[in-house]
Parts: structure tokens; C-alpha cells; sequence
């Protein structure tokens, strides 16, 4: 498997865009037989970029403020894009707590404070947290 991903950083842009191509039809020929169920968010450029996914879950909870699962769900997109943004794992933690989840989000906080352990929100939730152990 390893060998595979070195060959593929070693392409150029052109033998890349062909592989690219190659690949998305058989996608197309396998979707004709097979469409598998969705299981995250649709497919969508901009589903690769963490601050959209965040602000895509923000827009979620202004219009349905107890919508906190499909909040979470662009929230744990974004942390999986991106892992090494504090930010993400605050947001998780957070949701987590308001859909009383607190294992969840006592990992998410733990998680990101080994990312960034000056984070002021993860450290403000860490000690709400701690405050409120049951």
C-alpha cells in the first residue's frame, strides 16, 4: 500500500488528472450497477474545507437551534478534514455536550488539547467539564 502512495506523489499533474479521469468512470459504470447509501455529508467541493464545514453547522443551529445531531455531523467532517485545528475539536466537544454526550466530548477535548493545549475554548470546556462531573 505504502509503495502505491509513493508512486502517486512521484506524478506529474497531467498523469495524475488522467488517472483522475480513468477512475471516475468506473465510478460511473459501478454506480450504474451499484448506489450504495449515503453515510456522511453529500458529495461537494467545499466539503474539504474545515472553516466551511464549521460554518455549515453554524448555519444548522441559527435556524434550528436543538438540531445538534446534524450539527455534528459537519462538525466531525471538519475535524476529520482537518485534525490539526483546535477549533474543530471544541466545536465536537461542545455539540457533544448539548446532545449529553459527555464521553464523547471529554475525547474531543483530550484529543484537541494534545493539538493545541493553550486552546482557550478547550480549556474553558475542560473546565466546565471537570466542574460538573457527575
Amino acid at each position: 500500500n505504502s509503495a502505491a502512495f509513493y508512486y502517486l506523489s512521484e506524478l506529474g499533474i497531467d498523469e495524475l488528472s488522467k488517472i483522475r479521469d480513468e477512475l471516475a468512470v468506473i465510478e460511473s459504470d459501478l454506480y450504474e450497477v451499484f448506489t450504495p447509501k449515503p453515510y456522511g455529508l453529500e458529495r461537494h467541493p467545499m466539503n474539504f474545507n474545515d472553516e466551511y464545514l464549521r460554518a455549515k453547522a453554524k448555519d444548522i443551529l441559527e435556524k434550528e437551534p436543538n438540531e445538534y445531531t446534524e450539527a455534528l455531523r459537519y462538525y466531525t467532517a471538519a475535524l476529520r478534514i482537518n485534525p490539526f485545528e483546535a477549533k474543530n475539536y471544541a466545536c465536537c466537544a461542545l455539540i457533544s455536550i448539548f446532545n449529553n454526550d459527555v464521553d464523547a466530548a471529554i475525547t474531543c477535548v483530550n484529543e484537541g488539547l494534545w493539538v493545541d493545549e493553550s486552546n482557550k475554548e478547550l480549556n474553558q470546556i475542560a473546565a466546565w467539564l471537570t466542574q460538573n462531573r457527575e
